[in-house]
């Protein structure tokens, strides 16, 4: 059984929303602790409005009340947990943002500061840096994922700039053969080691630290242990683009969000929860299905 149980924002938001319980969770993944990434923090703080105001707050108390564990945040988990390299910043404290989440009476007091006075603090959000990081993770992401699209299918890019109006048909996917040529090279040494090194790139950010040269045995050691500790995220990863080339997928905004969380699936006591059912379905298809657990909220 699972002894940690990573649960992405839908999950909270049905908590909130009372449209899960906390036994339905128990009963999926019994014994497990409960954790999130800051990225699902992140998400839920960058799409707030006065209409959603309650809603993300409910989610917020959600994560308290079942007593959430917080991950540290991507690029802090590759730098420091993954490849071992020292920090060069001091880590957020993101138990605060959850905490002014779930205190404000509204967006003006969640962004002016909510007081907390056994504490001795003032805890506020900053919700047009969250939105504007958002809006830019959310345009890299989805550039980044069209400009593979336009550059491996034929016909994708015409059809991309074709008038929604008037656009016909499906969207342009591989042929046969294509599909599988690029399911086969995906599935290569090469191609995995460079999903990887993408990762050691972003580890880098947050370090002054280099890895070693000429390697190390150390190094080189540390360095396969940060292959096996990832293997689950690049093999998602890896079906992601193949089903945005063969399946007449497009990249959505919360795709970015949803892969980040599967950073942390490092092995099989570590399983990753989300009601949405496709990421399961990519695990699946890459041998991984049981680090997935699809929570479905009741009605649904």
């Amino acid at each position: 059984m699972p002894r940690r149980a990573i649960c992405d924002a839908n999950v909270f938001r049905y908590l909130g929303a009372a449209d899960i319980a906390l036994a339905d969770l128990r009963a999926l993944c019994p014994g497990a602790s409960i954790w999130l990434s800051p990225a699902t923090v992140l998400e839920l703080v960058s799409r707030y409005t006065e209409g959603s105001f309650e809603h993300r707050q409910a989610a917020a108390r959600a994560m308290i009340s079942v007593g959430t564990e917080i991950l540290p945040d991507p690029e802090v988990y590759l730098t420091r947990d993954v490849f071992g390299l020292r920090l060069n910043e001091v880590e957020f404290d993101w138990n605060q943002a959850i905490l002014a989440m779930a205190q404000a009476q509204d967006m003006q007091h969640l962004q002016g500061g909510v007081a907390d006075y056994k504490a001795h603090v003032k805890r506020a959000v900053s919700l047009q840096f969250a939105r504007s990081y958002r809006e830019g993770v959310d345009r890299d992401f989805i550039e980044d994922m069209l400009t593979v699209q336009r550059r491996e299918i034929p016909g994708l890019a015409e059809w991309l700039d074709t008038d929604p109006q008037t656009r016909r048909g499906c969207v342009p996917t591989l042929d046969r053969e294509r599909a599988r040529q690029f399911e086969e090279h995906s599935g290569s040494d090469a191609f995995m080691e460079t999903l990887f090194a993408g990762a050691l790139l972003r580890a880098l950010f947050k370090t002054d630290e280099l890895p070693p040269y000429p390697a190390t045995e150390a190094w080189v050691e540390r360095r396969g242990r940060a292959r096996n500790q990832l293997e689950f995220y690049l093999r998602v990863y890896r079906r992601y683009l193949i089903r945005l080339l063969t399946a007449g997928m497009l990249p959505r905004a919360n795709d970015w969000f949803d892969l980040e969380v599967m950073l942390y699936s490092s092995d099989d006591d570590c399983v990753i929860v989300s009601s949405d059912a496709k990421w399961a379905s990519m695990a699946t298809e890459e041998g991984l299905g049981h680090r997935t657990v699809v929570l479905t909220p009741r009605g649904a």
